[in-house]
C-alpha cells in the first residue's frame, strides 16, 4: 500500500491509484462520484450514465483503538480525487456550501488537509444571475491545512496527483444529514465561477453574468501556518482546538485575519441566502 507524501497519521493509503484502508479502521460511510453525475457543473458536456468514478469520499473514519476517545461532534474524512479529466477541465468534485446551526448564526466551517498531490481549494459568493463577487484559489500541498471560511460555496481541484487526496475534520451534523450541504446553488450555476483548465488556467464561466478577478493564495497567505503535525492526531488528541467548527461563532477569534478577509462577501452571502432575521444578533 502506497503510504502518502504527508503521513496521514492513520493507516490509510493507496493501492493502484484506488483508497485503501489498513487494519483497524472504521469507515462509517463510502460513497463516489461517478462522471456522470457531474453534468451540471462541467464546462463540456458528459455522458449523463457514465459510471466512471471521479472521486471517492470515505466518511466518519477513525482508528477502531480511537474511538472512544474523539469528539463525537466532529467527524473525519477522506477525499480521493482520481487524475481524470472533465473534457478540458481538470478533475474536480461538485462544490457546495455549509448551513448554519440555527437561524441567526454563522454556517458551518471546515478544516481541509492536503495528503498527496496538489489540491486547488475554489472558494466564492453567489447571488443570483448567476453572479459572483469574489472567487479565490488556494492551492495547497502535502501537508498544508487550509480553512473553509462560514457561508461561501467551495470545491476541490486536482490540480497534480494520481489521485490527488485530502482529509478534512467537519461538524457530523453535516455528514449526518441532519444539517446537510447544500449542492444546488452550484448546480444550477452550471458550476463554480471559474473553471480550471488542464494547463492549470482558470477560465469565467461563461454562465456567470458577472465573476470577480479570481485571486490565488497559498495556503499560508489564506489560513496561516499549518501545524508540523497530521490533522488526524489533533483530531483524536486535541479537539478542543476545533471549537470553531462545532460553535461557529467562534471562527471570527480564532482566524481573525482570514474573517477580516472574507467577512464582507462572507455577510452578504448569509444575508442573500435568507440566514439572517430581521434584528438577529452577528458576530
Amino acid at each position: 500500500m502506497k503510504e502518502f507524501t504527508a503521513p496521514a497519521g492513520i493507516e490509510v493509503g493507496l493501492v493502484r491509484r484506488r483508497p485503501a484502508l489498513g487494519p483497524g479502521i472504521r469507515v462509517d460511510e463510502r460513497a463516489v462520484r461517478r462522471l456522470g453525475a457531474m453534468g451540471r457543473v462541467a464546462a463540456t458536456p458528459v455522458p449523463p450514465r457514465s459510471r466512471r468514478i471521479q472521486y471517492w469520499m470515505w466518511n466518519s473514519m477513525v482508528r477502531e483503538a480511537d474511538a472512544t476517545r474523539v469528539d463525537p461532534r466532529l467527524c473525519y474524512d477522506f477525499t480521493f480525487i482520481a487524475d481524470l479529466p472533465i473534457g478540458w477541465e481538470r478533475p474536480k468534485t461538485l462544490g457546495h456550501t455549509h448551513p448554519r446551526p440555527a437561524p441567526g448564526q454563522l454556517g458551518f466551517a471546515e478544516v481541509v488537509e492536503v495528503l498527496d498531490g496538489t489540491v486547488g481549494l475554489m472558494i466564492q459568493d453567489l447571488s443570483p444571475g448567476p453572479r459572483s463577487s469574489f472567487a479565490a484559489l488556494i492551492v495547497g500541498k502535502p501537508g498544508d491545512r487550509v480553512v473553509l471560511p462560514p457561508f461561501l460555496l467551495h470545491a476541490s481541484i486536482n490540480l497534480a496527483g494520481d489521485p490527488a487526496v485530502f482529509s478534512d475534520v467537519i461538524d457530523r451534523r453535516i455528514v449526518a444529514g441532519q444539517l446537510p450541504s447544500d449542492y444546488n446553488g452550484v448546480a444550477d450555476a452550471h458550476g463554480m465561477a471559474y473553471f480550471i483548465d488542464l494547463d492549470g488556467a482558470a477560465r469565467p464561466n461563461p454562465f456567470y453574468k458577472e465573476v470577480p478577478s479570481l485571486q490565488r493564495f497559498t495556503a499560508l497567505e489564506w489560513s496561516g501556518p499549518s501545524p508540523d503535525r497530521p490533522l488526524y492526531g489533533d483530531y483524536v488528541a486535541r479537539p478542543d482546538d476545533f471549537d470553531w467548527i462545532v460553535d461557529p461563532g467562534l471562527f471570527p477569534h480564532r482566524f481573525p485575519k482570514l474573517w477580516a478577509r472574507v467577512s464582507e462577501v462572507a455577510m452578504r452571502q448569509g444575508d442573500s441566502s435568507g440566514l439572517w432575521p430581521a434584528g438577529a444578533a452577528r458576530p
